[in-house]
């Protein structure tokens, strides 16, 4: 696999000698039940999964490059949702001790620009469990769009599990990262079904994301939204406003 290197993080081949480091994380319950595997219960549970990854050949190792250890893992795995040769899901895991901390995105990053630039795959699919807040907030910042749920996916640790599926194509992503996107001009989204969703004699100055989401300046409002590489938040996906204003004033209070 070929080697990422980000702004804190390298992205490598597992080896056996990160079977301590991955023990640490991968002991903590909160850690693998949201990702759908239970937690280590011995090093061997951890030099088991660093043998099978190295076989598969589709995850690495996150490595802080400052702390010189290994704090989770990213993979690109063919089959999933699509099975097509230019397609891959997206799964991810970070150790709690580094939640927060936006290391995930930087990692998420780095990964779809090796996929669609390097691979030249033509969609990316994701999922995450329902109640899986994190990982939706990284799966949207990402730039995914929210194709969906599937409803009782899978019976895991004895709960029947719902399943939000999301995708990004390589068009997609390009326009993420700073190219026109279509439909799409300074807070407007032209192709909303509510545009403008409130009354005014003046639509092309009409500013949807000021006018009906509180939320959007802050750093983190929990929606669906990407920056560009002009600065400006794009948030033309997000119809959270519009399904649950309730949620956005409780954030608020």
């Amino acid at each position: 696999m070929k080697t990422l290197i980000t702004e804190r993080l390298k992205l490598r081949e597992w080896t056996m000698e990160d079977a301590p480091d991955l023990f640490e994380y991968a002991q903590n319950p909160r850690v693998g039940l949201n990702a759908g595997w239970y937690p280590h219960t011995s090093l061997r549970d951890s030099e088991e999964y660093i043998s099978l990854a190295s076989k598969a050949g589709d995850v690495w190792a996150i490595e802080h490059i400052e702390q010189g250890k290994v704090i989770g893992g990213i993979g690109l795995h063919a089959g999933g949702l699509r099975k097509a040769d230019w397609a891959r899901e997206l799964g991810y895991v970070l150790s709690e001790a580094y939640w927060g901390r936006g290391l995930m995105s930087e990692a998420v990053n780095a990964v779809l620009k090796f996929g669609f630039e390097e691979l030249e795959l033509k969609i990316i699919s994701v999922r995450h469990f329902n109640g899986n807040d994190r990982s939706r907030r990284v799966i949207q910042k990402s730039g995914f769009r929210f194709e969906g749920v599937a409803s009782t996916a899978l019976f895991f640790d004895g709960r029947v599990i719902d399943e939000w599926c999301y995708s990004i194509t390589c068009d997609e992503w390009r326009g993420k990262r700073g190219r026109p996107i279509q439909n799409h001009r300074f807070y407007q989204n032209l192709q909303c079904e509510f545009f403008p969703c409130h009354p005014t004699e003046d639509a092309e100055r009409f500013s949807c994301q000021f006018c009906y989401c509180p939320l959007y300046a802050r750093e983190d409002c929990g929606g669906c939204y990407v920056v560009l590489e002009n600065g400006i938040k794009d948030c033309s996906r997000c119809l959270k406003p519009h399904y649950d204003y309730d949620g956005i004033v409780k954030r608020l209070r």
